[in-house]
């Protein structure tokens, strides 16, 4: 009974699997009648209450048992689907208006140039001019030139001469009446001039001052140079005076042992020349210009002059004492009296 119940419930699946429409395949529609309602579904068939014991196995195998006869099933009727309204047309969009086609502008005509007329044919040469060529005039004989002045050279002699240099008492300070005016000599020193009275723009004069030969007061010296002869100091002062004439705060003469100067220009004025010249004091080079009165006699050569300069123009401070109160005078009065063979 149990085998027969399985085969039915078997057999009705298979027929329902047959039924349903298959994938892919178009569903069956009817347009004329209305779809028909679905048949009621069968009756379910009630399972035992209690399984069946199970059947033993025969030992032979038994002869196969004719099929049992399972009703026919009851037929289903088929399902019609509803037709779907179909979507309505998409209108196509609408062309876009084609542009207007871009302006070309019409060429710019081309210039020709005009052609030339041919060239005319060039006219014969005329004949040959024999000119007739006039004696060269006679060139004037040109007057040889005047014979160059010949500069002589002449060595300065410093016993004779005297390189000076005065130095005065500032008298605005507090304590000026302790001080002294000075005047320094250069008793040796190397000095070459060379003159032509004819050719007074080639002169050339170069003098070097070792600072070692720089004598302060020597005699005669202050009555010389118009110093007040009260204004004289002892041996010991003067040496005092001396080492800080050459000291770092002066004259540096550690660091710059020699003053030298080379003219670089000469002039006449009105019976006198004027020398611009570098002077270097300090290791600081400055212009100075000095008229001087320059004469010859046989084989001696003399000038004379005088200029002034402060201690500014060669980096130098004046000498000061008493925190200031007791100091030198910023300017200083150079005097040349130099004589050479």
């Amino acid at each position: 009974m149990v085998l027969i119940l399985v085969l039915a419930v078997a057999w009705l699946g298979v027929a329902r699997a047959e039924d349903a429409p298959q994938p892919g395949s178009p569903p069956e529609t009817t347009a004329a009648a209305p779809a028909a309602a679905p048949a009621e579904p069968a009756p379910p068939v009630e399972a035992p209450a209690e399984p069946a014991p199970p059947v033993e196995a025969p030992a032979e195998p038994a002869p196969p048992a004719e099929a049992p006869t399972v009703p026919a099933p009851t037929p289903v009727a088929p399902v019609v689907v509803p037709d779907t309204p179909a979507p309505p047309p998409v209108a196509a969009p609408a062309p876009a208006p084609a542009a207007p086609p871009a302006e070309v502008p019409a060429p710019a005509p081309v210039a020709v140039a005009p052609v030339p007329p041919p060239l005319a044919p060039a006219p014969p040469p005329p004949p040959p001019v024999v000119d007739v060529v006039a004696p060269p005039a006679p060139v004037a004989a040109v007057a040889p030139p005047p014979p160059a002045a010949t500069l002589r050279t002449y060595a300065l002699d410093p016993a004779a001469s005297w390189l000076t240099v005065v130095v005065r008492n500032d008298r605005t300070a507090a304590a000026s009446f302790l001080g002294h005016d000075h005047a320094v000599r250069a008793v040796d020193f190397r000095g070459v001039v060379q003159w032509d009275p004819k050719q007074v723009g080639s002169c050339r004069i170069e003098i070097d001052v070792a600072l070692t030969s720089l004598a302060v007061d020597p005699p005669g010296l202050r009555e010389r140079m118009g110093l007040d002869p009260k204004g004289a100091v002892s041996a010991g002062d003067l040496v005092t005076i001396a080492q800080n004439m050459l000291g770092s705060r002066q004259l540096d003469a550690a660091n710059n042992p020699v003053i030298r100067y080379r003219s670089t220009r000469c002039e006449a004025v009105g019976g006198k020349v004027r020398v611009t010249g570098d002077m270097t004091v300090h290791g600081v080079t400055k212009s100075v210009v000095t008229l001087l009165t320059v004469a010859t006699e046989g084989n001696e050569f003399t000038a004379k002059g005088t200029f002034t300069a402060n201690h500014a123009d060669f980096a130098m401070v004046p000498y000061s004492n008493l925190f200031g109160r007791l100091r030198n005078a910023p300017a200083l009065s150079f005097a040349i009296d130099v004589v050479g063979r």
